[in-house]
């Protein structure tokens, strides 16, 4: 077993969201007003800093802009109680200019920002400019800000990792820009809007068949006052015990008690050492003809087989009573 890894703590701050994309995993929208508490997530992060090994903090949503004080309190108190290094994610909508994108970065820069994370593909150019997301990723490379463009890729999408350079007024590879194309996730929206064609899938196992390397290090906090285990679970506030790798809620243990319950799981350690494909190649070893996909894009998209597929749920669950209890058995000699 490995030694734990240091944590990048994820709070998602709002369902709100001035887009509303088909393959929103955790359908954010304008309609949505569920909203973190300042109290609640500075509370948090000061749990898991006193009960952990922190790396970092980042902010998600929903759209992160459209909870400015919350937004800037938070990283305010980020920077001045535990001075960590914060990251945010956002569609860029309120980089209306390169002056506008400058100054609200700089001032975020100043609290402690030093990883800028923007969408950029054919769902989100299809509720705002991407000029806009040029001005954020620019003005983020000005002032010396980690960039990573997110590009969510389909059969049918417009944009790729390839087009996003050109999108962007980038020189190429030598930009100092990450641009990182994923797949959806069949969670939230996307599992009832995009149609299946749309998926790309893949035979080619060797591009996900390792280790996750989120489960367990990104632990998340949604503004219900769920803790995930990971950043793709999908919308928290309709059946959060369903969704993928939840650990519990902060109204009945402390950060601290849910920490050491998704360290110790043990699914989620099997997963974070060998990973989802592993575990779904094992139980289809035991049972064969079991009703679960055989094509899939990443890492996440495995995982959403393992616990959102109901023929595969219960087999999953036997598979680790056998390990529980194999374990067990070894202790006692």
């Amino acid at each position: 077993m490995t030694p734990p890894r240091p944590l990048n703590l994820n709070l998602m701050l709002t369902y709100r969201c001035n887009y509303r994309c088909r393959h929103c995993i955790a359908d954010c929208g304008p309609e949505r007003k569920e909203t973190a508490s300042l109290d609640a997530c500075a509370g948090f992060i000061d749990a898991c800093v006193a009960a952990d090994e922190v790396a970092t903090v980042g902010y998600t949503g929903g759209e992160p802009f459209l909870v400015p004080e919350l937004l800037t309190d938070l990283m305010r108190h980020v920077h001045d109680h535990h001075g960590l290094p914060q990251g945010l994610v956002t569609n860029a909508f309120w980089a209306t200019s390169p002056g506008v994108a400058r100054r609200r970065l700089s001032e975020l820069k100043d609290l402690g920002l030093y990883m800028l994370t923007v969408s950029l593909d054919g769902f989100h150019a299809n509720h705002g400019p991407t000029g806009f997301v040029r001005n954020a990723v620019q003005a983020g490379l000005d002032l010396g800000l980690f960039v990573t463009v997110n590009t969510v890729v389909t059969r049918t999408g417009s944009i790729s990792k390839k087009e996003a350079p050109r999108i962007l007024g980038l020189p190429g590879e030598d930009s100092g820009v990450i641009v990182r194309e994923f797949g959806p996730i069949r969670v939230g929206r996307a599992a009832r809007l995009l149609a299946d064609d749309e998926f790309i899938e893949t035979d080619c196992e060797a591009s996900f068949d390792a280790a996750c390397g989120f489960v367990q290090t990104t632990p998340s906090l949604a503004p219900s006052g769920d803790l995930y285990a990971c950043c793709c679970f999908g919308d928290a506030e309709r059946g959060p015990e369903e969704r993928i790798a939840h650990v519990g809620n902060l109204r009945d243990a402390d950060a601290g008690t849910l920490l050491r319950a998704m360290r110790s799981d043990l699914l989620l350690c099997i997963l974070a050492e060998a990973g989802p494909l592993a575990v779904l190649a094992e139980l289809k070893r035991r049972v064969p003809g079991l009703r679960a996909r055989n094509r899939y894009f990443t890492t996440c998209d495995v995982c959403v087989d393992l616990f959102l597929n109901p023929d595969v749920r219960p087999h999953l669950a036997a598979l680790l009573d056998d390990y529980s209890n194999t374990s067990k058995r070894a202790c006692h000699g």
